[in-house]
């Protein structure tokens, strides 16, 4: 798997976060290091540039006060061996989020799961996880809102550089982060939610003047839903957000 070297923008916004400005003492002591995007040389030459965005990084376990002492170079070195072997989950590929993730490539012809990119809506997940969630919706709201913050330009960034023509957010209800980091002022949100016909207001598509002509469509996460009559929900919601999709890129054609 060949993996390209992030734009300098990308890793300038990478590198102001590790100064962890705005973040309180208790809040770094809570959090992971931020999960860096890779993209492979298969998502750059694919016929149409996907990204899939869950909810938070699950399995990142590094101290984010130690990456900070670190720096940027010693986290991207880490997390680019552990991306390479990882590789998108190659050992173990039945849970529902990959499932959801294969879905997501079979509907817009990719070949490989590295012919799409991933990312979560949260860059950071809680070292320590409070009654087994790592997510930081288990934060007070004051916590949550100094992440969203802090993450928000490299949030940003990391669209900026993949330039997908699709986002596909696998968010489920935390889909209220996107308002914060794809509006134009976190405090006024401009983001504009849509509802697709025949789904319920979890799922839909957004527009934003930052988002531009890409294509970004919103669903449960694949593994919401405990009981039968919610996983087929899910399921069927996911296959609405991505028939939506699919047809608007028919309609207005990859950008160059």
């Amino acid at each position: 798997m060949i993996v390209e070297m992030q734009s300098a923008a990308y890793l300038a916004e990478v590198e102001k976060m590790l100064g962890l400005n705005g973040l309180s003492p208790e809040t770094v002591g809570a959090l992971s290091e931020p999960q860096i995007l890779f993209l492979t040389e298969q998502y750059r030459s694919a016929p149409v540039r996907v990204m899939v965005v869950g909810q938070e990084t699950a399995g990142i376990e590094v101290p984010l006060a130690n990456t900070a002492v670190e720096g940027v170079d010693s986290l991207l070195e880490r997390q680019r061996k552990d991306f390479i072997s990882f590789d998108y989950n190659k050992h173990y590929s039945t849970g529902p989020f990959w499932r959801g993730y294969d879905e997501v490539c079979t509907a817009f012809g990719l070949t490989s799961r590295r012919a799409a990119a991933w990312t979560n809506i949260s860059k950071v997940q809680l070292y320590d996880g409070k009654g087994g969630s790592v997510s930081i919706e288990g934060l007070a709201a004051e916590a949550r809102m100094e992440i969203i913050r802090w993450q928000r330009a490299m949030a940003r960034a990391e669209i900026e550089y993949a330039k997908p023509d699709v986002i596909v957010h696998f968010t489920g209800r935390m889909r209220w982060v996107a308002g914060h980091l794809y509006g134009t002022d976190h405090k006024r949100p401009d983001v504009i939610y849509h509802q697709i016909d025949g789904a319920g207001d979890v799922t839909g598509h957004m527009t934003a003047p930052f988002l531009g002509d890409t294509i970004a469509v919103y669903t449960y996460h694949p593994a919401g839903g405990r009981t039968s009559e919610a996983k087929t929900r899910t399921s069927n919601e996911r296959r609405l957000a991505l028939e939506w999709a699919v047809r608007r890129l028919s309609e207005r054609g990859p950008q160059p």
